[in-house]
């Protein structure tokens, strides 16, 4: 009986059991730490900013999630420490969200402060409360810490080298923050006044969107006094960079056993970049579809959504294993699906599509479904109509059905053309620009039977077909894809030490580091024969100077299978060298991208946030005194009073529909700012397949009532924005058409300054 209990011990994941205040265990996420707090403040925050937001999200986050996880997850004696630290905190957001509704709502949106207080409560309760609150816990180990570590200060560096340190939030004006920046801070700041919710930059228009993480800002906002404005730019994105690649890492880490099939998950998902042999620009991919691109700083959701979806693939992948899932569990998995039906509903389908081939393969195999199975798919499904019904009503979000939508997007910077065989090449060189750093996926094929590596494959799988199948004004279809990245580079890890793990040590540093080695060279050589593509600056391409640097790639491989053949039928040892030349090749075609690496150096070295330029007044989307009347208007007005203004256009030398900083750092909802996301423009940009930014006001009566007010001032037309819109405050800003001194004789003026007036409706 010992010895079957010590052989069972010995199979766990994880050294010797000790404490996780080691030094060296928590070095790797001390160095991250700072790293990231240097980089945002490099960014603008402050550094007592820095320190309130770490020490509330600890205490109002990560404690309560710590506590619910220690108490509720079946599978916490194989834990290590940071597989508590991760995953309670992601069990924490997941509480957090329900409570600040139920506070806000209430008007109490303070109310998630009890969190960190009934945890200890409920934990002190329990007679195995030592448990509970000093568990000993496994160190993590230190090839698996400096892997998520690598790749999450990597991502930091690219996003703060390549464009995010250029993007800061408004400190200072005349100042034009990126196009999306002010629409999501509106977001936070409606979530923060207001529940439920709605578009604040049009009154009255229902909010059918991932909110969810504006409501996680919007109580961040309220625990810590800091702005939503700061929250999202500055300190969100390195928080959920590091959940991300930390929360891959330990999936592919418990899949495998293997700290470093968990480290090179994390490697894979941020510092493998797409396969595209084109010179780029700043490490921006010519193609620009990597994981870590432009893309995330301009979605808050996003890594909220991706950090929730590794939490819920977790627990879904111990459940699958288990003949009759435990009911902690599966509340967790309930707990976890429910926070992403607003934060990223976009993986629950692809998630349904994993549980349902899994029961496929279940079924064939046993003649039955497993009852594990059915709770889960039960639970997904639940989640997905909930999204659906409730929170989107039915609404596409601009999505439609269009094959190779994203090919025909790269098509266009080729400069080809976007039908026929053109676009299907352009197409079939964006699915391979993508699918090289996934190359270990296809050993998983070993595991045919196994119903975890056929959900990873599954759920991965579908969420690429949506990419190639569906269409968007702005691409969004590829959100599809980049949930889909996580678990295929937890596949391609896990697959990739099934075939290196009965190896020998010396035979495994071999071979990965000759893979990587010629994967690199193989890469900068087909680069070195291509042309900068025209959308960079270069000249339009003819299909010989497109295709060459492929060819090019193919040979050098096909070179790099013979030289290997050859040396390995040499070799007594090799029993099966054509083994031996499969793995090489696909850690070379894996690392083609890897030279995202040094390029990044490069990139960072040039700092290209330098090439800045302010904008003119004139030109400006924030002009003189804007942030100084947003602060008055915080100051000096009701959460509940509603503005009107005469700014539509992001810019006024622009016909860009996204003017949306008034609703966002002023902090109170417009009648009419901007109307790029709302319900009905999504849906018309949908049918008429254009971008929504050009696109007009679905009311022009509304728009022609609202700007008369402005541009023909009397006392009729103020009227009616008072008595039939409730109208309180006018936010005039003179570059656009307005008539200040006719304003001012039928409203009180309130403030003064710069470009912009506010005058109060008597």
């Amino acid at each position: 009986m010992a010895a079957t209990q010590t052989r069972e011990r010995a199979g766990r994941p994880g050294p010797t059991v000790q404490r996780p205040g080691h030094v060296l265990s928590a070095l790797p996420w001390l160095v991250t730490l700072v790293t990231l707090a240097s980089i945002s403040h490099a960014g603008g925050a402050r550094w007592r900013e820095i320190a309130v937001y770490v020490v509330a999200f600890a205490v109002f986050v990560g404690l309560p999630g710590v506590v619910a996880w220690r108490l509720l997850w079946s599978g916490r004696d194989e834990d290590t420490w940071l597989d508590q630290v991760v995953f309670g905190t992601l069990t924490g957001l997941c509480l957090q969200l329900p409570v600040y509704v139920v506070g806000r709502a209430a008007g109490v949106p303070r109310l998630p402060a009890v969190l960190p207080v009934l945890a200890l409560v409920v934990a002190l309760a329990r007679r195995d409360r030592r448990e509970v609150l000093l568990p000993v816990l496994r160190p993590a180990p230190r090839v698996l810490a400096w892997g998520a570590a690598a790749a999450s200060c990597f991502a930091m560096l690219w996003f703060g080298g390549i464009g995010w340190l250029g993007w800061r939030y408004p400190t200072s004006d005349p100042v034009t923050p990126n196009g999306d920046e002010p629409y999501q801070v509106a977001l936070t700041a409606e979530l923060k006044h207001h529940f439920p919710p709605q578009i604040p930059t049009v009154s009255g228009q229902p909010l059918d969107y991932h909110w969810f993480v504006n409501a996680h800002l919007a109580s961040m906002s309220w625990l810590t006094g800091l702005s939503p404005s700061v929250l999202q730019d500055r300190l969100l994105l390195p928080t959920t960079t590091v959940l991300v690649f930390a929360a891959t890492a330990l999936v592919a880490y418990r899949l495998s056993r293997s700290a470093y099939a968990g480290a090179a998950a994390a490697v894979i998902l941020g510092m493998v970049g797409d396969f595209a042999p084109f010179p780029g620009k700043y490490a921006v991919s010519p193609f620009d579809e990597d994981f870590v691109s432009a893309w995330d700083p301009l979605s808050p959701s996003l890594g909220y959504g991706l950090a929730l979806m590794l939490l819920a693939v977790h627990v879904l992948l111990r459940v699958l294993t288990l003949p009759r899932p435990a009911v902690p569990d599966v509340l967790l998995l309930g707990l976890a699906m429910a926070a992403l039906t607003g934060a990223k509903a976009t993986c629950l389908p692809m998630i349904l599509c994993g549980l349902l081939l899994a029961a496929v393969v279940v079924v064939l195999r046993r003649r039955r479904p497993e009852r594990s199975l059915l709770v889960a798919a039960a639970v997904t499904v639940a989640g997905l109509v909930f999204a659906q019904v409730a929170l989107f009503r039915g609404a596409s979000q601009g999505m439609w059905f269009q094959p190779a939508h994203l090919g025909a997007y790269l098509a266009t910077k080729l400069g080809v053309p976007r039908h026929g065989l053109p676009l299907a090449g352009a197409t079939v060189l964006l699915v391979t620009s993508w699918a090289c750093a996934w190359s270990g996926a296809i050993f998983q094929l070993r595991r045919v039977t196994d119903a975890r590596a056929v959900f990873l494959l599954g759920c991965a799988g579908s969420g690429v077909l949506a990419t190639l199948l569906l269409g968007h004004p702005h691409n969004s279809e590829d959100y599809f894809l980049r949930f889909a990245q996580p678990t295929l580079a937890i596949a391609s890890a896990w697959g990739l030490w099934t075939v290196l793990a009965d190896r020998s040590v010396r035979s495994r540093r071999l071979l990965v580091g000759s893979g990587v080695v010629a994967g690199v060279l193989i890469t900068l050589v087909a680069r070195s024969t291509a042309h900068e593509l025209a959308w960079q600056g270069g000249v339009h391409l003819s299909y010989a100077d497109l295709t060459r640097p492929y060819v090019v790639t193919v040979a050098l491989l096909l070179a790099l299978a013979v030289g290997a053949w050859i040396v390995l039928r040499r070799d007594a040892e090799e029993r099966a060298p054509w083994r031996t030349v499969v793995v090489l090749l696909a850690l070379a075609v894996t690392a083609l991208g890897l030279v995202r690496v040094p390029d990044t150096v490069r990139a960072v070295a040039d700092r290209p946030w330098r090439e800045a330029v302010p904008p003119t007044r004139a030109d400006a989307a924030i002009g003189l005194g804007g942030l100084d009347t947003a602060r008055w208007l915080r100051e000096h007005t009701s959460p509940d009073d509603l503005l009107a203004t005469n700014a539509h256009m992001r810019q006024p030398v622009s016909h860009d529909n996204r003017h949306a900083w008034i609703a966002g750092l002023g902090e109170r909802r417009v009648l009419v700012e901007g109307w790029s996301y709302t319900p009905p423009v999504l849906a018309e940009a949908a049918r008429r397949r254009v971008p929504t930014f050009g696109i007009g006001f679905f009311d022009p009566a509304l728009l022609a009532t609202n700007d008369t007010a402005f541009t023909r001032p009397s006392a009729a037309s103020v009227d009616v924005l008072r008595d039939r819109y409730r109208v309180r405050y006018l936010v005039v800003d003179v570059r656009y058409p307005a008539h200040l001194a006719g304003l001012e004789r039928v409203a009180s003026l309130r403030l003064r300054t710069g470009d912009y007036a506010v005058l109060e409706l008597r």
